[in-house]
């Protein structure tokens, strides 16, 4: 930390040179995969041996000041600079060095546009950190390494990226400005491009409230490519105009770096809005569920009274009540009795499933609130568990979600840290700051998505099917006959064994035996045989795909495993097994008399979400999972 004097006010402050820990690729990478894929120190990233990345500082001359202030950047480098540059690292570099060409990997919510600019890189001497002289002579960077800065500006950097930054005031006086990709790294999107509706706002919006709004960024891929990303993030207001534009800032930091952050200002309009919030009311607006038991006090209901947990038996009166309470808190995704008494016929003995609930004390044949948890069979050291909780509308912020994660958390190993698992969607920010308040922070987002087959065309993407038949590749549907092959069907387990392996979020993920594996599989009513698309080498079971159908609803269908050999990837061959399976349930018909909607869920970083978007699917609310790790002493 140095300290310098403003020239404008003539005080000595205290001023932060910005600098990154890591180039922002390395956080694209999974976290549960970053210590096989990435190698790292505080100079030296490489990933996958395929994209490498070098600290530079980028000197900014201070006027007035003999010494400059330093923006510190990681960049990416080809790889033969980078092995030349690790060689000499140690040693004092040559003088003569020409040095080397590379782009910045990384973005500051402060600057414009930094990822991905053109630099050159000076070699240090020794330890020295290399200096970059930044090339787009457009760049307000670029301007200021040539011109110098005033030690104002210098100040006001510092302070903006200091940790704990106060966020900037209201400007109820500020021309309203649409923010853009190309100078900002960013702009707000309309509902209809991410294939969702305006939320029609109860009433007009006032400061202190919050509206969700669809987002696009640039980002870095994991291997330093620049991406575009969508996120959804909430906006609390302070200015609001009877012209139609809203301004604020950011309630919520974006899963990756970017140009956005937390505090970043925002101007938008009510066609914008996907979600609103009523600010004093602490609670839901509109249509946004409020979180399972969100203890804030704003709005907060009065308790239940006496609130008895209960362990629940298993009768069809539990399942109807289940059923119902689930269709309550996720009208989205309806379910039925049959389909959670089928659910928990298919949990292993040794999952340790345990379901408690309130009743609601105003009617004991519905449930106010729920919880389950189970273990996880993972070639994890560390125990890992999974739960839910899940609250009526009509009885929440009473406590109950508080007492029932309060009940999950009991009686956990004594002296054996465990790892708690949950979910949440993205559109419930309540929820998220519920599980975070509790020290649950998240580790995976996956994208959802959904695709109308009514719009679906088999050809977007080419004959994908004659490709692979090209290669000597057979495609055909498990169909009735399949799913009683027993060879079949110990190729097809031993294909998902293999393939869950890559799944990302799955990496320490056990298959099933081969026998629970088929009832859950094979036995369920909800599968498809034909739209169970399977890719044979020969007899070598080399991809699969499958649909399955809603008890609840004709109208949803909902993919299942995908996944390709490894030694058979890069072939389209799960693109040609999605297309045939789709094409097939194009064919069926709702009660309404027209296709259903398939839905799906990817991560973030696998690569089936690329496929899904390409063959039309449209992304809807993302499910956030949280972990955190507790230990019962003994």
């Amino acid at each position: 930390m140095e300290r310098g004097r403003c020239a404008d006010c003539g005080e000595e402050h205290d001023e932060l040179e910005p600098g990154f820990r890591r180039p922002d690729a390395v956080f694209a990478v999974p976290e549960e995969e970053r210590a096989a894929r990435v190698s790292e120190s505080d100079d030296l990233v490489s990933i996958d041996g395929e994209a490498f990345f070098i600290r530079c500082v980028a000197p900014i001359p201070v006027r007035g000041r003999e010494a400059p202030y330093s923006w510190g950047f990681w960049v990416k480098i080809a790889r033969d600079d980078f092995e030349a540059y690790r060689r000499a690292f140690d040693d004092d570099g040559p003088t003569d060095h020409p040095g080397f060409r590379g782009t910045i990997a990384n973005q500051s919510h402060v600057l414009p546009p930094t990822l991905g600019l053109e630099v050159h890189v000076h070699l240090g001497r020794g330890r020295q950190r290399p200096h970059l002289m930044l090339l787009d002579e457009s760049h307000l960077l670029t301007r200021a390494q040539e011109l110098g800065v005033a030690p104002a500006v210098v100040h006001a950097w510092s302070a903006q990226c200091a940790p704990g930054a106060a966020r900037p005031p209201p400007e109820p006086d500020a021309r309203e400005r649409a923010a853009t990709l190309e100078a900002e790294g960013w702009t707000l999107l309309l509902p209809g491009e991410v294939g969702r509706e305006v939320e029609a706002l109860p009433s007009a919006p006032e400061p202190g409230d919050l509206v969700k709004a669809p987002f696009a960024f640039l980002a870095a891929g994991p291997h330093g490519e620049i991406t575009r990303r969508t996120e959804f993030m909430w906006v609390l207001l302070d200015v609001v105009r009877g012209d139609g534009w809203w301004g604020g800032a950011l309630e919520n930091q974006p899963f990756v770096p970017g140009p956005l952050a937390a505090g970043t200002r925002v101007w938008l309009r009510p066609e914008h809005v996907l979600a609103f919030l009523r600010g004093e009311q602490g609670g839901p607006g509109g249509s946004v569920p409020s979180a399972p038991g969100c203890a804030g006090s704003a709005g907060r209901r009065d308790p239940l009274p006496e609130v008895a947990i209960l362990q629940l038996p298993r009768s069809s009166a539990t399942y109807e009540a289940l059923a119902a309470l689930r269709n309550r808190v996720w009208p989205e995704s309806p379910t039925c009795a049959a389909w959670l008494v089928r659910s928990d016929a298919e949990r292993e003995p040794g999952a340790a499933f345990e379901r408690v609930a309130v009743l609601d004390p105003g009617d004991p044949s519905r449930l106010a609130a729920v919880a389950e948890r189970w273990r996880l069979r993972t070639t994890s050291a560390e125990p890992r568990r999974f739960f839910s909780v899940e609250v009526d509308p009509a009885h929440r912020r009473r406590g109950l979600g508080t007492a029932l994660l309060d009940r999950v958390l009991e009686d956990l190993p004594a002296g054996t840290p465990c790892v708690m698992g949950c979910e949440t969607t993205e559109d419930r920010p309540e929820a998220m700051a519920f599980l975070e308040r509790r020290g649950f922070r998240p580790i995976l987002r996956t994208a959802s998505s959904e695709l109308d087959l009514a719009a679906f065309d088999p050809a977007r993407l080419g004959d994908a099917a004659g490709r692979a038949q090209a290669a000597g590749i057979v495609l055909r549907a498990l169909g009735a006959g399949g799913a009683r092959d027993e060879r079949l069907l110990r190729g097809l387990h031993a294909l998902h064994a293999a393939v869950l392996r890559d799944v990302p979020g799955a990496a320490d993920a056990v298959c099933d035996p081969f026998e629970v594996w088929r009832r859950a599989y094979h036995e369920n009513p909800d599968l498809l045989p034909e739209a169970h698309g399977v890719a044979l080498d020969g007899e070598e079971v080399v991809g699969m795909t499958q649909l399955w159908a809603s008890q609840a609803s004709d109208a949803i269908l909902y993919t299942g495993f995908t996944g390709v050999a490894r030694s058979h990837r890069r072939h389209g061959l799960a693109t040609a097994l999605k297309v045939a399976s789709l094409a097939w349930a194009r064919t069926l018909r709702t009660a309404s008399g027209r296709p259903p909607v398939v839905r799906t869920s990817n991560a973030d970083t696998n690569p089936m979400l690329g496929i899904n978007l390409r063959l039309g699917f449209v992304e809807r609310a993302a499910r956030v999972r949280y972990e955190r790790t507790l230990a019962r002493t003994a």
